[in-house]
């Protein structure tokens, strides 16, 4: 039995936890849909959990009167927003605030996207969780400080990392965290029943080829601009991306009478379009940045939408890199192709139009892999049940 195990022995096995997140809510990151999707996922696990993120009015989407309803996330949580002040260092500020207010709120657990809250928290004698989806190198000096006293400290618990290459990472440069790397990727939730895909024109049978997502540089647009013109016989459709991203593609895309740009739906409404795709790519290349078009996560990433692809089943045609190998087996649940290679994704096209039943086959291979071990609630799950720190539960906390 684990030391959270033996906790939740103690405790009923219900925990009050508190999430400690930076993302902007409600926003079109994707940050921001998994801090959401994971409180859910803890709640409808049985334990209380409170969201601590930033009051960041001026990033936030505009327009939005439920963020549960914009996320199709249960309202089974509580989310306190907290003072983000227009100051130099804020990002620090907000970081001694939300560990503060964590003591306040005397949870069994901290659960940290954040590292000066986690440093504070954890300073504040409160046990710690750290996700992360990229090097802490990437924050600057000061963080990586920070995060060095965390997992020096008896109060940090677990590191949670997206891909075994980022934890291979962290186990290389940070030693101390050696049998306390959980690799956990990312998640969606089941598709209901209930979801009736959108009508799209299907001529003479057409394939019809999705991409999902950011057009950020290194996402898979570069590819998807060249492949539409050498696949005429595939309607190819392009949904999400921000209107100045997309004003950019279409431009570039303007010769090109095979590419529709839905545009952004709100994360709740992308099941309906995943359903009516015939295949759906992602084109990850080996550099990918982030919101804001610095940094670099391509080595790191474990995308959100090729678990939202395999939720719906669909046949997936993905870039062969390290992080996708980790989650996509190629020829059985999606297909494997060179990321800048053009002509080899349009042959993993030709073959997927020529073979439905191998298709269907590979998007039912993907949804099994899916329902048995990338829902949001099967995640949450793992992270309080597969951990062995005998120091966490030596006793049941005293309030």
């Amino acid at each position: 039995m684990t030391s959270y195990q033996n906790e939740f022995k103690c405790k009923g096995n219900r925990l009050k936890i508190v999430y400690l997140a930076s993302s902007t809510i409600p926003s079109r990151l994707a940050n921001s849909i998994h801090v959401m999707k994971m409180c859910q996922g803890f709640a409808r696990n049985g334990h209380d959990v409170v969201m601590l993120v930033p009051n960041r009015r001026d990033d936030m989407e505009p327009g939005i009167c439920d963020v549960f309803s914009y996320y199709g996330v249960e309202k089974c949580f509580d989310i306190h927003r907290l003072p983000w002040l227009p100051i130099k260092g804020r990002g620090y500020i907000y970081g001694l605030i939300a560990g503060e207010k964590a003591k306040r709120l005397q949870p069994d657990l901290v659960y940290c996207r954040n590292v000066p809250g986690c440093f504070i928290a954890a300073y504040l004698g409160l046990p710690v969780i750290f996700e992360t989806h990229s090097p802490i190198r990437d924050k600057g000096g000061i963080n990586e400080w920070m995060f060095h006293a965390v997992i020096k400290s008896s109060r940090f618990k677990q590191l949670v990392a997206i891909t075994h290459t980022l934890k291979h990472y962290y186990e290389t440069n940070y030693p101390q965290t050696k049998g306390k790397i959980q690799v956990l990727p990312d998640a969606a939730d089941p598709v209901p029943d209930t979801i009736i895909p959108v009508e799209l024109p299907r001529k003479d049978k057409r394939l019809q080829v999705g991409y999902v997502g950011h057009l950020y540089k290194g996402k898979g647009m570069e590819v998807v601009s060249r492949l539409a013109p050498l696949c005429p016989w595939a309607d190819f459709h392009v949904l999400g991306g921000s209107e100045r991203d997309i004003k950019y593609w279409k431009r570039e895309c303007e010769d090109c009478a095979n590419i529709s740009f839905h545009g952004y739906v709100h994360h709740s409404q992308v099941f309906p379009y995943i359903l009516a795709f015939d295949v759906v790519l992602l084109p990850n290349q080996q550099q990918v940045s982030v919101h804001g078009g610095g940094g670099d996560i391509g080595q790191w990433t474990s995308p959100l939408k090729a678990f939202e692809y395999m939720a719906a089943g669909r046949a997936i045609v993905a870039s062969d890199l390290p992080v996708l190998r980790e989650i996509i087996e190629d020829g059985r649940n999606g297909l494997l192709v060179p990321p800048v290679n053009v002509e080899a994704w349009c042959c993993a096209l030709t073959r997927i139009r020529g073979q439905r039943d191998m298709a269907k086959a590979m998007g039912a291979c993907a949804r099994v892999d899916f329902e048995e071990k990338y829902t949001w609630d099967i995640r949450a799950r793992n992270i309080i049940g597969n951990f062995g720190d005998p120091g966490f539960a030596r006793n049941c906390r005293q309030k």
